[in-house]
């Protein structure tokens, strides 16, 4: 393993760890875990900075394939903070059936705000891009956003 910044030997040891766990084939799904942002209900400012000290946990999680489809975060009041997949439920119909790739522009849109379906989901969108609205986003930032959401 290679050495850590503070503790040498624990560097080693934990790097050399991990390497042996991903050879064998233990935690892989990890590496497929997905971009997970929290909403900014759980930022405090203190003393002129910005921090979370919110504790969050996984409460539920699905692997297929190695890879992580369903995955649940709440927060120390078991509040959701955080969903990606169905996690239980019953799987719906997605709104759109044709491939991003031949999507256009306003497709796109459309598609996007049908999955989001509340305001609240559309603005941690548009906060994650860092845009007051949707139709400012590029279409790279549009295509991006629809696989995120599986829109295929």
């Amino acid at each position: 393993g290679t050495e850590s910044y503070t503790e040498k030997e624990k560097g080693l040891a934990s790097d050399s760890f991990k390497r042996t766990c991903f050879n064998w084939g233990i935690g892989r799904e990890l590496y497929t875990a997905p971009f997970i942002w929290i909403g900014k209900e759980y930022v405090k400012e203190k003393n002129g900075k910005y921090a979370c000290y919110e504790k969050f946990t996984v409460k539920d999680i699905k692997i297929e394939n190695k890879k992580i489809i369903d995955l649940v975060i709440v927060d120390s009041r078991g509040k959701q903070a955080f969903k990606m997949g169905y996690s239980g439920a019953k799987k719906v119909s997605k709104p759109v059936e044709k491939k991003v790739a031949t999507m256009n522009r306003v497709e796109m849109i459309d598609a996007i705000t049908k999955v989001l379906n509340t305001e609240i989901k559309l603005k941690k969108v548009l906060n994650h891009y860092n845009v007051p609205a949707i139709r400012e986003m590029t279409e790279d930032q549009l295509k991006e956003c629809c696989r995120m959401l599986k829109i295929v």
